[in-house]
């Protein structure tokens, strides 16, 4: 990376690319206005689209195949088909991802893994990793989750009180809090005087009695919770944000850069024999290859005897090669 010419991050005003977590009780409209997003593909951890028709879903039945899934996301067919991804829900994603981690440490329960210290932070690796994969690819996220209660102290009376957040395993909660740019708690709104049901409430700004909030804070407090009004809603918030950077770097629409096509550990090694050939060219012997690759795998150890867990090491070694090849001809014209 030249840091002189660096990347400049841009924010798209519009839904688009963002991660939302949209949670509440039953019958709040979660999965009805997510499925209302653009060009939305389930992935269906639960069975609650059994009302919901026409709409393209996969339903894992263990994490590795949602894993899967994401290779197809990032093919250009898919992407081209589908702007939204809709994640249904947050609990059972996270109980499917805990039996996953359980499964590699050959334990039944999560506590016992890593000789009793757990393994939480793989958890949330995983979790983390799922989510940013595919909102690097430029799909919006929609997470969806039940409520639950929670009952924190207040730090000024000392006394318990009602807290609503999302239901799910703590960790994977915590996890999903941090990464979306959205947290919209859903609540009813109940019936009017006529006995009829009314539209639910979105709310993205955090209270004492619910979990909310955004990454913008200009953002309303609340919206009749619909697609168009919590699409105005984010838009709103984030031109406002516009205005108080004095920013250029907002866009109506955003280019997703197309990905950088990294080499294969087969080629990287390829490449590290030839640079070794060129200093050996360049100093009369093997001597300076030999101590470079030493210095990085250890004394006596060959790139021959690499696998791809060293790929890093590998790439290392290579660019340290290719400065020092570079090096040894700006020497030879110093002295000509």
């Amino acid at each position: 990376m030249d840091l002189t010419n660096p990347p400049i991050t841009v924010v798209e005003k519009s839904t688009q690319g963002k991660t939302m977590l949209w949670y509440g009780d039953n019958r709040t409209g979660k999965t009805a206005n997510a499925v209302k997003m653009p060009r939305p593909f389930a992935v269906a951890f639960e069975n609650g689209l059994n009302a919901i028709a026409g709409l393209p879903f996969w339903q894992p039945t263990k994490w590795k195949e949602a894993k899967d899934i994401l290779k197809e996301f990032k093919r250009p067919e898919v992407k081209a088909m589908y702007d939204t991804i809709l994640l249904d829900t947050l609990e059972k994603a996270g109980r499917m991802l805990i039996k996953y981690i359980c499964a590699r440490h050959g334990v039944d329960k999560i506590g016992d893994a890593n000789n009793g210290f757990g393994a939480y932070s793989e958890v949330e690796q995983e979790w983390d990793d799922f989510i940013t994969a595919l909102a690097n690819e430029g799909y919006t996220v929609v997470i969806i989750a039940h409520e639950t209660m929670q009952m924190p102290v207040d730090a000024e009376t000392g006394k318990k009180y009602e807290r609503i957040v999302p239901k799910g395993d703590k960790r994977v909660v915590s996890s999903t809090c941090d990464l979306v740019d959205i947290i919209g708690y859903c609540m009813s709104n109940g019936f009017d005087e006529e006995g009829n049901e009314q539209m639910s409430s979105i709310y993205f700004k955090d209270a004492k009695h619910f979990k909310a909030g955004s990454r913008w804070t200009s953002i309303t407090k609340s919206v009749v919770f619909n697609v168009p009004n919590v699409t105005e809603a984010i838009v709103n918030a984030i031109t406002a944000q516009e205005v108080i950077d004095g920013s250029e770097h907002y866009t109506d629409k955003k280019v997703i850069a197309a990905p950088e096509v990294k080499k294969t550990f087969e080629e990287i090694v390829d490449e590290i024999k030839v640079q070794g050939g060129v200093l050996k060219e360049k100093t009369g012997s093997f001597a300076l290859f030999t101590e470079m690759v030493e210095a990085k795998l250890g004394e006596g150890e060959k790139v021959s005897g690499c696998t791809v867990k060293h790929r890093e090491i590998l790439e290392e070694l290579l660019d340290e090669m290719i400065e020092k090849a570079e090096a040894l001809d700006k020497i030879q014209e110093e002295t000509k």
